[in-house]
């Protein structure tokens, strides 16, 4: 079985594929699958199901019941978040991130691990991994049990070995699901398995519940090893004094700073390389990593961007050998902050922007046609008021009606207006108040054509010219350019303004493809390289935060959120993570003002609704009364004179005209 280890970085993000390419036929029990197919489902439902983000890789080259079943099965609960084989994987680039990859796969052979050299690489992130291994040999006798797989199992095994979680173990009767736990107190050099569960493939039920599974936390003082050179990256170098050896650099002080927080001894192994070439080969990296005559071989953990590749490596495999790795950075300054014109624009978004002005345009156009409407229809829209357009002005400030309709239905309209003006006014006021007492600022450029616009002052390393012209002479001219040798860049990094002003934008562009094709006079396709990816100077150590520091060894994700990756970092490069916070302001849109919208609809449709009942009521009283109302009323009025004679409120008139009206009632 040849194991094709690969990885490729992709916008900070490391997408690990591996896949086995066997002549093997994998020969399985038919009613053995069913019960290892009820057993694998269990395992992910409880350990993968949920994970976010959930990208899981199948690999390729597995029994096809397997294959089938995983994938309906993913594609069923996780829609398209579920990545596909290697060959999908190289067309696409669709996946940022995997948090899972299950390998399915037989071993036929039998062959104990011990004393083999793992090689952790600097830019692997934690995955978790559930490997499902068919027909090998469980011992449990013993107090650590050994696990026992053919050799080119072997192989693969101790090539993932600081990544892989979970093993389900197929022994007769029984399934184990175990965990690898690394760095023990009893070995640093081997892995300890752990049995969690095990399934009865005859009952198909598992021995106990599932219960939460713990991520080791610490390294129990075992030796790491980080393989210094002068040429592993523009993060670290060497400094040689006489027979004295020092590295420094960003790397190197991480790797200190971390090891009082996770019990290790940092360690240095170093290899001076002569040649300056784009790929130099560090000759007697096995030498150097591995000691065969130690009992405790030691653990060595690798940065370089220039692995090593030997003559023969068919018995040296680890998950570092790049296949192809490109990472750029783009680093800039922040935005510039707005003006204090532009703040006064900068509370709602344009949509919420459109809807406010359009509200008051049909508003003054509804009281400029109905001044053409005929005089009755006019008392009845407006009433006594005899300036609608200045209360619809003095709705919107908040201040006092200059004349407060008499009539329901503009006093209905008013108050709804007054309404819909209170909450774009409270809205409004509140985020002004928040914008004129911070500094929000404009989003950073986003792209590459947009550091160009903005006259931005790029540097680009000088081994990387050749493919950074590329990007350079596409679409882009740049007006300011200018190529510094890796301790120039990193000095830069470390020593750049905070000051937006100053208009910084770094090209980092590592390049790596397989030394054998390198021999062979092969060269990479311009479309196999990502796209470049921007971050401002104050997302900075939010990145180291996050891609560097966290994807050391999955052992350092439990320790994020106690802080330690934020000292370490302020400690460094004197960034503080509350500096990171996002400047982009947090403007008001439409969706977040439909809560007020939600209640002044229902203010609106409640107002109504009593306004309709008041027409209503009217309307049948109107016609429960005689038609002649007028003379009704008028009777009233005499009666009511007769008895409470007024002199004072009567005149001659009056009574000459209810003398007329008592003849025509008699």
């Amino acid at each position: 079985m040849k194991l094709v280890l690969c990885k490729q970085i992709l916008k900070f993000s490391i997408i690990f594929i591996a896949y086995a390419e066997s002549k093997i036929e994998l020969g399985m029990n038919a009613q053995n699958s069913i019960s290892n197919l009820k057993a694998l489902n269990d395992v992910v439902d409880e350990f993968f199901i949920g994970t976010e983000p959930f990208n899981i890789l199948i690999t390729e080259a597995i029994d096809s019941k397997y294959s089938d079943f995983l994938h309906k099965k993913f594609l069923r609960q996780n829609n398209e978040k579920f990545a596909y084989g290697i060959n999908q994987m190289k067309e696409q680039d669709i996946f940022h991130t995997i948090s899972a990859i299950i390998f399915v796969y037989s071993c036929l052979s039998y062959k104990q691990i011990h004393g083999n050299q793992y090689v952790l690489n600097f830019y692997s992130r934690p995955i978790n991994f559930l490997v499902y291994v068919e027909n090998c040999r469980l011992d449990t006798l013993k107090r650590n049990l050994k696990l026992y797989i053919n050799q080119h199992s072997l192989s693969f095994l101790i090539s993932m070995i600081e990544v892989l979680e979970l093993l389900l173990i197929d022994d007769n009767d029984l399934l184990y699901l175990v965990s690898v736990e690394y760095f023990t107190e009893e070995a640093c050099d081997e892995p300890q398995l752990k049995i969690l569960n095990s399934f009865n493939k005859t009952t198909q039920k598992w021995n106990k519940k599932f219960q939460k599974y713990k991520k080791f936390r610490d390294f129990h003082g075992c030796e790491l090893f980080m393989l210094a050179s002068n040429k592993t990256s523009i993060w670290m170098d060497i400094k040689i004094s006489g027979n004295s050896i020092e590295p420094f650099g960003l790397i190197p002080k991480m790797f200190e700073l971390i090891a009082k927080h996770v019990n290790y001894e940092p360690k240095y192994r170093f290899s001076y390389v002569k040649d300056s070439t784009l790929f130099p080969c560090i000759e007697g990296f096995n030498e150097i990593c591995v000691n065969k005559t130690n009992k405790n071989p030691n653990v060595c953990f690798t940065i370089s961007r220039y692995e090593a590749q030997t003559n023969d490596d068919s018995n040296y495999l680890h998950f570092s050998k790049p296949f192809l790795e490109v990472r750029e950075i783009v680093l800039t300054t922040p935005g510039d902050p707005y003006s204090s014109y532009e703040k006064l624009l900068l509370p709602f978004d344009r949509p919420t922007w459109i809807l406010l002005i359009s509200t008051f345009i049909t508003a003054f156009l509804v009281i400029f046609l109905i001044n053409f409407l005929p005089k009755t229809v006019q008392d009845v829209l407006y009433g006594n008021v005899k300036s609608p357009a200045l209360n619809v002005i003095s709705s919107f400030y908040g201040v006092p009606q200059p004349q407060i309709p008499t009539l329901s239905f503009p006093r209905f309209i008013l108050m709804n207006f007054v309404l819909f003006c209170l909450i774009f006014r409270t809205c409004y006021q509140s985020k002004l108040f928040e914008f004129m007492t911070s500094t929000p600022r404009h989003p950073a450029p986003t792209s590459m054509k947009d550091l160009a616009e903005r006259n931005y002052k790029v540097y680009v390393q000088k081994h990387g010219v050749k493919y950074t012209k590329r990007i350079i002479n596409t679409d882009v001219n740049w007006p300011v350019l200018e190529f510094i040798d890796d301790k120039e860049f990193f000095t830069i990094i470390l020593n750049s303004s905070q000051d937006s002003s100053s208009k910084l934008g770094i090209i980092v562009q590592d390049l790596m493809i397989p030394f054998e094709e390198v021999k062979k006079g092969r060269t990479l396709n311009w479309h196999q390289l990502s796209d470049p990816t921007l971050v401002t100077k104050a997302d900075f150590a939010f990145y180291l935060n996050n891609f560097y520091l966290k994807v050391m060894d999955r052992v350092l994700n439990a320790w994020i959120p106690t802080g330690i990756m934020d000292k370490i970092v302020e400690n460094f490069l004197g960034v503080k993570r509350k500096f990171i916070a996002s400047n982009k302001p947090s403007i008001l849109t439409v969706d977040k003002l439909s809560f007020g919208f939600t209640i002044w609809l229902g203010c609106c449709g409640s107002c109504g609704l009593v306004f309709a009942i008041e027409i209503g009521y009217f309307i049948i009283k109107s016609n429960l009364r005689p038609k002649n109302v007028k003379l009704r009323l008028k009777i009233r009025k005499i009666k009511f004179l007769k008895v409470h004679p007024v002199s004072s409120i009567v005149t001659s008139k009056d009574v000459e005209e209810l003398r007329k009206l008592e003849d025509r009632t008699a």
